[in-house]
């Protein structure tokens, strides 16, 4: 031993410790064999623990040498540091250390660290060799915790970040991630179909933006009526809030119209949401411009682009790219577009064969038929070919060449894995611009909800409602009667037939809002509107007589009242309106008719405190059932419990129907859940034809516009040409004209689409990201939460746990005396409640009580939460205890970091005898080659799955028990593990306790001694010392058997060459520069070459007793 070396001692008992901690020898003499350890706190942890000495002179023979935790935090010259990884050179360790929000990668030995008391590490080896058992309670609940940590480990760039988020996990979205971040900048615009997440999307890479750097200066530019859905979705899904941030990084959100005021600022990350309303205004435009070219990262989000509408789709291209698109002329990229659409078109034709192929070989096989004769399935394999060959005369390209010669028919899948890695070798490198991420709904068919639609229809009737019958007939024909233009109709005429379709009150304010514009109303239309008014005042007075005898009555608010009541009083509805007037009427015969606590009100008048209190009664209140909102619609909040959807009016645009729609048609609701739009409207009016329009003929009702909202514009100008043209009719006569020439366009989008999708779907990473993100949330469940609960109990943070999932800590939960036991560090608790997130679900939560004097919180700095995703998405107001969340990573460090748990020895009951030590290791790609290369970690983060993401568990028999299957000892392990933490403590005899005490085994009564002491006698040191030396030695050879076994090696070089040969082909078809080609060939040959040679690592190991149960 040398001074400066760490080394592991022991607290207080020094005979047969257990509790220890970690220090740096300051001193060594030899003539008294005891070294002097200074027990260093670069970060205040002694606050926690006064009993921990500054330093302590203990014997040789009371310490071991050790290494410190990979991933913990240490101090190098005054700057933090993360530890990477460790290697050993002539007895000292060396570090290769990161630097807290830089690139930089640093190797230094031990003596210049300054690292805390509780992060020193021992192998489970040596804790065996010196019968450390620990409580059996330990390693059961590591165990459940290791295996989320590993999954996170050996998961791509960015999924722990979005792990802690309160959004759910699609691989759609962890790839979007990777392909904005694996850049040293990131240009990119996000131009999903609707409904995919692309705001989701932006945060997410935002979130790991920050997390990963400091005193960087962002910039959100949305549309002014999307600041407070920004604003709210980042807050309670990111705990990013304008102003100062994580990391000292400083984020502006602002309304897009204002941005002139911060051009001439310094913005290192620059995001803009609705970018292509930017190409209409070219004011807009042009400051959006002049950003990008000056801000390092740029982040648009965009409905999506048509490669068709070149014009348009250049212009995003340069805001995204200038330096790359600004010099090419409309003609230049007409021929990059035309090359690509010759390729979608070709590919496309394929694709609908390759479907019909792999449904007729199913079929044919399902027949006991041989597909080899089968002539649908011979014909369609040629078609498939000839469609291949077309593609490759087109691209020219060796690669695909290469590909498309191992397609056989007569191999063993019919040459179905080939086509469809030709397919994906097309789709994947031939786009005309990566950095559009376009990702369809086409995905995720199977995850989405469908939509249906119900209507609520009555008629103007002469009879039943006069005036409002009267109304209609009358700006029918003033309508009719005049010459009108286009804009004038869009300006004037479109607001006031909307509002007329909404309400008497939305329809007065809006004449005589037209008659201050200018407008000179029809004298007829403005009596009989006011008439109108007048009998539904009436009527809403009377309310409950008139509902007594509905059917004398036609009228929307009625229709609409008798609906809710009569069809689905027990059911969560949303209502919308896009009119103030319609809203406040609503708000009122609602709230009389079905009484105050059954309504909760939603608008842009409202205060913040009172928007937030109806969306939190909304959530968690079961006796709320009505959410009315007006155009705004509860934007960037969680409405997926609601059922039904209803539209008292109808907006002319269908985007506008679909943002409606949108609130609740999203991801992560259940896809057996169908959203539900109730659409009211009057019978034989514009409003029935205009419904019919969107419902029969986009089909928005049913189906998402998927990829089709950025040619809405087209689609309602040729909307009202038609209904200038004749008002009465003029949809019916043009609306198969009108669908005729958006199904052209749509043919075009689907043909994009299905090539989107096939590079998604067939994509060997997306095929490993889906297995990474089934892996970690079947493991994100009850058990996960309890064993959670479980460990931090023992580690000293007690917090109360419902049967609901819901979790409760305040500032009393931690206890000193029971953490001494693993050296748990808890948060900072006075930062943690005052988060913003915390301070702001506290503060609802506090009106809501307050409001209903229905008080559960204890007022003592209470954090009030869950470790279950689906729960605290539901609820905005639950925290999420998960990554990046202080408790969790507290509970998470002191698991993996705590020398408990690593090594135990346990006895148990089951319906066989075995003895022997099970063995848990863990795989890590050889991280080393790339630090000692220079090449950044983040190379290596999209192809770690290919190493295996699950821990190899290896049960090793002593020689009398061979005969029982490994099998069954791991199924036996693995149902212990789901067992509480009190059973184990029950049921599960700990065979290292040193007290002396009554158990299964009977150890105290048969032999009168401890159980620890009765394990030494049974297996003396020297026999127990070769046994455990001889079962390390067959168990690593067994996980370097199943590595060999399962190794993805091949798929991942065969990845990495495709790759890089696809680049070189489609810049040489593109014509453009393929960029530093050779570089990143030695970059991947280096993250092979890592993948190669892959790290075993023993994380835990248990002695292992069982015992056959005797009836």
């Amino acid at each position: 031993m040398e001074r400066g070396m760490y080394i592991r001692c022991p607290i207080a008992e020094f005979d047969d410790p257990r509790n220890f901690i970690v220090g740096r020898i300051i001193q060594v003499d030899d003539f008294t064999e005891n070294v002097t350890v200074a027990f260093l706190d670069p970060f205040g942890f002694r606050n926690y623990y006064e009993n921990i000495p500054e330093k302590a002179e203990l014997p040789y023979d009371y310490v071991k040498r050790c290494t410190l935790h990979r991933e913990s935090y240490v101090i190098y010259r005054g700057n933090r540091y993360k530890i990477l990884s460790a290697l050993k050179e002539d007895e000292w360790y060396y570090y290769y250390l990161k630097e807290e929000f830089t690139d930089k990668v640093i190797k230094v030995r031990e003596d210049v660290i300054d690292a805390p008391f509780n992060c020193g590490r021992i192998s489970p080896a040596e804790q065996l060799r010196s019968y450390e058992f620990q409580n059996p309670a330990w390693y059961f609940g590591r165990n459940v915790v290791s295996k989320t940590v590993k999954v996170l480990d050996n998961s791509v760039f960015g999924f722990k970040e979005l792990a802690g988020c309160k959004i759910f996990l699609k691989e759609h979205q962890l790839r979007t991630i990777m392909r904005c971040l694996q850049e040293k900048n990131c240009r990119v615009m996000l131009a999903d179909e609707v409904g995919m997440g692309k705001t989701i999307e932006a945060a997410s890479v935002l979130k790991v933006y920050t997390l990963h750097n400091s005193n960087k200066r962002v910039l959100i530019a949305v549309p002014r009526p999307l600041v407070a859905q920004w604003r709210a979705e980042l807050l309670i899904k990111f705990e990013i809030t304008p102003g100062n941030n994580v990391n000292d990084n400083y984020v502006e959100l602002i309304a897009e119209e204002d941005i002139e005021k911060y051009i001439n600022s310094r913005w290192d990350f620059v995001i803009a949401d609705e970018a292509h309303k930017l190409l209409t205004n070219k004011r807009l435009y042009t400051y959006f411009h002049s950003l990008s070219k000056r801000s390092e990262n740029i982040l648009l989000l965009s409905a999506t682009p048509v490669q068709q509408k070149k014009e348009a789709y250049l212009a995003l291209l340069q805001l995204i790219m200038p330096d790359k698109y600004d010099h090419f002329s409309i003609e230049d990229f007409q021929t990059l577009v035309e090359k690509q659409k010759n390729i979608t078109k070709s590919t496309y034709l394929v694709l609908q064969d390759f479907d019909d192929y792999i449904d007729n070989i199913a079929d044919t096989l399902e027949d006991g038929e041989n597909p080899l004769e089968n002539d649908d399935c011979t014909d369609l394999f040629d078609d498939i070919q000839n469609g291949l060959r077309r593609i490759s005369r087109l691209i020219e390209d060796e690669g695909f060449d290469k590909v498309l010669s191992e397609i056989n028919l007569e191999s063993e899948d019919y040459g179905q894995g080939a086509i469809q890695e030709a397919l994906l070798y097309v789709c994947e490198n031939y786009q005309l611009e990566k950095n559009i991420i376009r990702n369809r709904r086409r995905y995720m068919e199977e995850e989405l909800p469908h939509r249906t639609v119900r209507e609520i229809e009555y008629e103007l009737n002469p009879d039943k409602n006069t005036y409002e019958h009267t109304t209609y007939e009358a700006i029918v024909d003033w309508i009719s009667g005049q010459e009108i233009s286009a804009q004038d109709f869009e300006i004037h005429y479109i607001p006031l037939l909307t509002a007329f379709f909404s309400s008497s009150w939305a329809f007065n304010k809006e004449i005589e809002q037209q008659r201050k514009s200018g407008l000179a109303i029809n004298q007829d239309v403005e009596e009989n509107a006011k008439e109108w008014q007048s009998a539904e005042e009436w009527m809403l007075e009377e309310l409950d007589n008139v509902l007594a005898e509905p059917y004398n009555y036609s009228s929307r608010i009625l229709s609409i009242v008798d609906f809710i009541d009569q069809e689905i009083y027990e059911e969560k509805v949303v209502v919308f309106t896009n009119y103030a007037e319609t809203f406040e009427k609503y708000g009122q015969v609602l709230r009389a008719y079905f009484g105050e606590e059954k309504i909760a009100l939603f608008n842009k008048n409202m205060n913040e405190e009172e928007l937030e209190l109806s969306i939190y009664r909304f959530q968690n209140d079961d006796e709320c059932k009505i959410l009315l909102c007006d155009e705004t619609g509860g934007e960037g909040r969680n409405l997926q419990g609601a059922d039904f959807v209803i539209h008292i009016d109808l907006p002319w645009d269908a985007n506008a129907i679909e943002q409606r729609i949108g609130r609740l048609d999203r991801l992560g609701r259940p896809a057996d859940k169908d959203v539900c739009s109730v659409v009211t409207y009057a019978k034989e009016t514009l409003e029935e034809e205009l419904y019919n329009f969107w419902n029969k003929g986009l089909n928005i009702f049913t189906q998402s516009l998927s990829g089709l909202e950025i040619i809405m514009n087209e689609i309602n100008e040729s909307i009202i040409h038609a209904v200038i043209s004749d008002f009465r009719y003029g949809i019916s006569n043009a609306i198969n004209e009108i669908i005729e020439s958006s199904q052209r366009m749509e043919k075009e989008v689907r043909e994009e689409q299905h090539f989107d999708s096939a590079a998604f779907i067939y994509a060997t990473l997306n095929q490993e990201l889906k297995r990474l993100l089934h892996y970690y949330t079947s493991n994100e469940n009850e058990l996960f939460a309890n064993t959670m609960m479980g460990w931090a109990n023992l580690a000293g943070l007690k917090g109360q746990f419902n049967k609901n999932g819901v979790v409760r800590f305040n500032e009393n939960s931690f206890s000193i005396k029971s953490a001494e036991n693993s050296m748990l560090i808890p948060p900072n608790w006075m930062e943690y409640v005052n988060r913003a997130s915390n301070a702001f679900s506290r503060r609802v939560r506090e009106l809501y009580e307050e409001r209903t004097g229905n008080k559960t919180s204890t007022g003592s700095r209470e954090i009030v939460g869950t470790f279950n995703r689906e729960l605290s998405i539901e609820n905005d107001y639950l925290h999420f205890f998960a990554p990046g969340d202080e408790v969790f990573d507290c509970i998470v460090d002191n698991a993996m970091n705590s020398y408990k748990g690593t090594c135990t020895a346990f006895a148990l009951e089951a319906d066989f005898d075995w003895r022997g030590i099970v063995y848990t290791w863990n795989l890590y790609p050889n991280e080393q080659l790339l630090l000692e290369n220079g090449i950044p970690l983040t190379a290596i983060r999209q192809y770690k799955s290919y190493v295996s993401a699950d821990q190899v568990i290896t049960p090793i028999s002593t020689q009398k028990y061979e005969h029982v299957p490994t099998d069954k000892v791991l199924k036996l392990i693995d149902a212990v593990s789901r067992e509480s933490t009190s059973d184990i403590r029950r049921y599960v005899v700990h065979l290292g306790r040193r007290s002396v005490k009554t158990d299964g085994l009977h150890i105290k009564e048969r032999y009168g001694c401890s159980n620890i002491d009765w394990f030494r006698q049974t297996y003396p040191e020297d026999t127990w010392i070769n046994f455990v030396s001889a079962s390390m030695k067959i168990a690593k050879n067994q996980v370097k058997e199943k590595m060999k076994a399962s190794s993805n090696l091949k798929q991942a070089a065969a990845s990495i060459e495709q790759t890089l040969n696809a680049e070189v082909a489609q810049a040489k078809f593109f014509g453009v520069d393929a960029g530093e080609i050779e570089q990143k060939k030695q970059v991947y040959e280096t993250v092979l070459e890592a993948l190669r040679t892959t790290r075993v690592e023993l994380e835990a190991a248990a002695f292992v007793m069982v015992r056959k149960t005797h009836d």
